[in-house]
């Protein structure tokens, strides 16, 4: 009796190891990362992929970096994806901690273990940055399936076969480099990334001790500076172009160091990126326009509204006012409907925009 229960423990003990998911073990392996990207040693993915015999059913995209920290290497491009890769995994797991969707890997030719693997996929150049997507497939697809038993066999895993999508690292500034890695990502995952600060600490501290110091230079020079310029129209348009870049989002673009302008695929200019989360320099210009082309047509038509026609004035009688005002409100109306398209394109859902102009 005590055997056969010993032996019904050690069986279900079995059986419950090998069910386990391979998502457990990678969020442990994350969590105990300091910068959330789980280490490869001794050539060993079978953690993540499964074995050339049977392969993990993987419902997870996995990101693959196969590099060389080594100076002896002189690998330009291995230091750079260094600095920004951590930081990319540690944003997206600031956002989708429990999402198990994404996990980052490494490995690394300074570990002499993991040159079999290497070797085995025949690299001569570093770095590679890999993208592999789930290999789960519904019910519906085809698989090789036992004819005697009628049960669908496993194939093994092969990474040379593995479809995947490639990041080439671009010949830019580290920060431009994990914006341009973090859009690769959104593009395939659909889900976007928010870059976050290495140090929002010193940032702060940065940050305030500028603004601190602008006070006190303005509190002893503003009133004659103001006396100066409060009367000429330099000083105006100084001040409405500040508040057209401030409510356009150069604060945000700034921070996150976004490029001025992007292009797609077929090397058009990106005017409006989708996403309410993000936006690119050249969104600060048009929606500035925008805005300011709404407060001109705005007053203008208030002005001609409450003008008076007299003989030898602007406007010779009613009909011509009457036209002008008209005009103008044609005008505020598609300038309107060219911001509610704007807010469309950040948010397809939003549902008080007016004629969709793009």
């Amino acid at each position: 009796m005590n055997i056969f229960v010993i032996w019904a423990l050690f069986l279900g003990l079995t059986l419950s190891a090998e069910s386990i998911s391979p998502i457990t073990e990678l969020n442990e392996l994350t969590s105990a990362s300091p910068n959330k990207v789980i280490e490869v040693t001794n050539s060993d993915i079978s953690f993540i992929f499964g074995t050339k015999e049977k392969a993990v059913e993987r419902e997870f995209w996995t990101v693959l970096a196969l590099t060389s920290t080594h100076p002896s290497h002189g690998c330009t491009g291995c230091e750079d994806l260094q600095k920004i890769y951590g930081r990319v995994a540690k944003s997206w797991f600031a956002d989708y901690l429990d999402l198990n969707m994404l996990y980052f890997a490494n490995i690394d030719v300074v570990d002499p273990t993991n040159m079999q693997l290497f070797e085995d996929l025949g690299l001569t150049t570093i770095p590679h940055v890999w993208l592999i997507p789930p290999n789960k497939k519904d019910d519906s697809e085809d698989d090789d399936e036992d004819e005697e038993e009628g049960t669908k066999k496993i194939k093994g895993f092969n990474l040379l076969e593995e479809p995947r999508f490639t990041f080439q690292i671009p010949d830019v500034g580290n920060a431009d480099q994990a914006l341009e890695f973090a859009r690769f990502l959104t593009k395939n995952l659909q889900k976007s990334i928010l870059i976050r600060q290495e140090d929002p600490v010193g940032s702060f501290i940065q940050t305030f001790g500028l603004t601190l110091g602008g006070i006190i230079l303005f509190k002893k020079r503003g009133p004659r500076i103001i006396t100066n310029l409060g009367k000429t129209a330099v000083y105006k348009a100084i001040v409405i172009t500040a508040i057209l870049a401030f409510v356009c989002g150069y604060s945000f673009t700034t921070i996150q160091r976004v490029p001025f302008i992007a292009k797609n695929d077929d090397d058009e200019v990106i005017y409006i990126s989708g996403g309410q989360s993000y936006q690119f320099g050249i969104e600060i210009v048009v929606v500035g326009a925008n805005y300011l082309a709404l407060g001109i047509s705005l007053v203008s038509m208030i002005y001609f509204g409450r003008y008076k026609v007299r003989a030898g004035s602007l406007l010779e009688n009613e009909a011509a006012k009457s036209f002008v005002v008209i005009s103008h409100s044609v005008v505020l109306y598609l300038l309107y409907s060219c911001l509610t398209s704007i807010v469309s394109r950040k948010d397809p859902g939003y549902p008080y925009h007016f004629t969709k102009l793009f």
